[in-house]
C-alpha cells in the first residue's frame, strides 16, 4: 500500500472539524519536515485515532519505527492491502470498527507500537524483517 504526500502543514487541511482533530495531536504551527509534498511512501500501518485515521509510515530513515500522520495528507496511490496484513476490531460504545491494518504481529498486540518506540529488541527486530519483505 502506498501513499503520495499532498498536504505537509495542518493549516493546509482546508475542514475545520478535520482540522481542529488534528490539532489535537499535532502542535507544529509550520510544515512536518518528516514529509515532502510529491514524495511517495509505503503504508506500514493504519489506525484508528480519535475519530480519524492514522497512517504509519517510515518517513525518517533514522529511526527503527515509524511515524503516525492524518491521512488527510496522503492521496492513496495503491491501496492493495500487502499479503500477510491482518485487522484488529475493536468495540467502542456500542459499534464494533476497525482499530488497526497492518501485519498480523502489530496488528494483534495493542502495545507493539509502544514496544518499537521504546526500542524492544524482539519488536524492533520483527519490525525489520517485514520492512525486509
Amino acid at each position: 500500500m502506498r501513499v503520495i504526500c499532498i498536504k505537509n502543514t495542518v493549516a493546509a487541511i482546508t475542514e475545520s472539524e478535520t482540522r481542529e482533530r488534528i490539532c489535537r495531536s499535532i502542535h507544529l504551527d509550520g510544515p512536518i519536515t518528516d514529509l515532502a509534498v510529491g514524495r511517495e511512501y509505503e503504508v506500514q500501518a493504519i489506525e484508528e485515532c480519535d475519530g480519524g485515521l492514522w497512517l504509519y509510515l517510515h518517513a525518517v530513515a533514522a529511526n527503527d519505527y515509524p511515524y503516525p500522520y492524518p491521512a488527510e495528507m496522503f492521496e492513496f496511490r495503491d491501496n492493495t492491502l500487502p499479503t500477510g496484513w491482518s485487522i484488529r476490531l475493536q468495540v467502542q460504545r456500542g459499534n464494533a470498527g476497525c482499530k488497526r491494518i497492518t501485519f498480523a504481529a502489530w496488528a494483534t498486540d495493542d502495545h507493539f507500537y509502544e514496544k518499537l518506540v521504546d526500542g524492544d529488541t524482539e519488536t524492533v527486530s520483527l519490525y525489520r524483517r517485514w520492512m525486509a519483505k
